[in-house]
Parts: structure tokens; sequence; C-alpha cells
């Protein structure tokens, strides 16, 4: 038994789910209610993404410490490079301090770093 939903969903969004089903499963036809279910069985199955209004209840939190507060500010919002480098603005850290420091935000993030 089962039940037949109809849903809205946003233009850009669906381009990235079409994209998505076609570079996993080869072809759209027949694939799309397949990734939509797994998507569901997914979704209430994961305390991470499952909550009211789309806010995540379980998130996971770390320290960040000022010298990775100043690197994210330097190097992501900024995107500073040594040569532009004024420690004034951050603080007073050295480039190397904040370099150091988003190598290590960026493990902490789960992010690959060279």
């Amino acid at each position: 038994m089962s039940v037949e939903v109809k849903v809205r969903v946003p233009l850009g969004l669906w381009a990235k789910l079409r994209d998505e089903i076609r570079r996993r499963y080869g072809k759209l036809k027949g694939n799309v209610s397949k990734a939509l279910l797994e998507a569901v069985q997914l979704w209430l199955e994961n305390p991470q993404v499952k909550s009211e209004r789309g806010k995540v209840k379980n998130e996971g939190s770390f320290f960040i410490s000022d010298v990775e507060r100043e690197a994210f500010r330097a190097f992501a919002l900024y995107k500073v490079s040594k040569a532009k480098f004024d420690p004034s603005k951050f603080r007073g850290y050295s480039y190397s301090e904040l370099r150091d420091a988003w190598e290590r935000l960026k493990r902490k993030l789960g992010f690959k770093t060279h």
C-alpha cells in the first residue's frame, strides 16, 4: 500500500536533484521516486536533520579559539594573501599563526587539508 504525494519543489532544487539522480542512477525516468523514497527514509533515520522548521536539533558543536576565529576572518572572508597581510587587522596575530589556526579549523570542520 502506498500514498501519492504532490509537492512543489523550487526550480533550482529540482535541477540539483535531477542532475544527482542522473549521476547516481544513469537516467531520470523511474528513478525520481526511488531517490525521493531514499531521501525520506534517510531523513527519518537521521536525528541530525530531523526537527521543526528545518533547524538542526542535535548539531555537533566544538570550541573555536580566538586565533581560529581570526583565521576564518582572514582566509575565508577577506581572502588575505601573505603579501597583503596586515597583523593590525587581525588582533596582532602573525600570518603563520593564522595559517596554522586555519588548517586546524578546516580539520575540525572535516575539510581535507594539504
